[in-house]
């Protein structure tokens, strides 16, 4: 145990519970300060991209269960895949994510979404969603905060809350495979693309903890346009880092544990 999971246990031990009894990715203090950002928020809808077994969505039900919401959290999760794996096939993830919504009494407290979060498919998230505002979205998936923000961001009120977790310059650079769909590139794509956000006044940083950003829709944001042409730029220069970096390493000039400078999409 490291010193921030004692300082967990001793200050949040609800979360640490949590944490521990749906093997979270995120400390307890996190899911902590998750539940305590959601208490606050009006009674709209709230989305959720990468549910993983569910610790962040319960946090969040937790919340709105709490302050007696009547809205949902709406949860995406494709169950298969990337961190997934580890954790068996989709009926696997799928049941460890129910039997973990249940155990902690929040099943009615939120709606599954269980496949991919794509742009082509908004018609069918916003029908889940039902609902013309949202009080925000966290996203802890694939790095391709660029979909989550055009699918979410119009949708969320002034001073909404968002969340992104895995917001570190931090390249891993490996193969693609099942396990890392992303080729080790998400870090570095969260953070080069919630930057590009932050400068066009998407998100308004206010706390981070670790490498998960709490941050809210600008209280004074107008109608913008996604910056395409600068994040697909971004997304082929992390991709080019990667590819000289594979190639310098297969090649023999780098150690393996050396990391590369850049990231891609899947959702955990």
């Amino acid at each position: 145990m490291d010193l921030r999971d004692a300082r967990g246990l001793l200050m949040a031990p609800r979360f640490s519970r949590l944490k521990a009894r749906t093997n979270g990715m995120l400390d307890s203090l996190t899911y902590k300060r998750v539940y305590k950002e959601a208490r606050h928020l009006p009674d709209y809808p709230f989305v959720e991209v990468g549910a993983a077994a569910g610790s962040a969505t319960i946090a969040l039900a937790w919340a709105y269960k709490h302050t007696g919401k009547q809205s949902k959290i709406i949860a995406i999760e494709k169950f298969e895949g990337g961190s997934r794996i580890e954790h068996g096939d989709f009926d696997d993830n799928l049941s460890i994510f129910t039997s973990n919504l249940s155990r902690f009494g929040v099943s009615e407290s939120v709606l599954l979404y269980s496949d991919h979060c794509r742009l082509a498919d908004r018609q069918k998230i916003e029908l889940l969603i039902d609902s013309e505002h949202i009080s925000g979205f966290m996203h802890d998936a694939d790095g391709r905060i660029d979909r989550d923000f055009e699918l979410f961001w119009d949708k969320t009120i002034p001073g909404g809350l968002i969340i992104v977790d895995d917001y570190e310059n931090k390249p891993n650079y490996k193969q693609y495979s099942a396990r890392d769909p992303d080729g080790g590139a998400k870090l570095i794509t969260t953070f080069k693309l919630l930057n590009i956000f932050i400068e066009h006044g998407f998100f308004q940083p206010k706390r981070q903890m670790r490498g998960t950003i709490f941050g809210v829709k600008p209280p004074d944001a107008t109608e913008k346009e996604i910056p395409t042409k600068e994040i697909d730029a971004t997304l082929e220069e992390i991709e080019a880092d990667r590819a000289v970096f594979l190639a310098r390493l297969l090649g023999g000039g780098l150690p393996a544990e050396h990391g590369g400078q850049g990231q891609e999409e899947s959702v955990r």
